[in-house]
């Protein structure tokens, strides 16, 4: 079992590592879709995975 401090940072890592790749991005971003990134809650996991199955 992962112990709940290396948990949250495990989170944040993955949370900046989407940012990063957000705000570096080769492709230029929508505005609205960017809005909806930063202001709406959303899994950090399920995120990741989006990025990560992207071509």
């Amino acid at each position: 079992m992962i112990e709940p401090q290396r948990l949250s940072q495990l989170t944040r890592g993955l949370l900046y590592a989407i940012a990063n790749y957000r705000i570096h991005s080769p492709v230029p971003l929508e505005a609205e879709e960017d809005w909806k990134f930063w202001t709406q809650p959303r899994s950090a996991f399920r995120y990741a995975q989006k990025i990560l199955t992207m071509k």
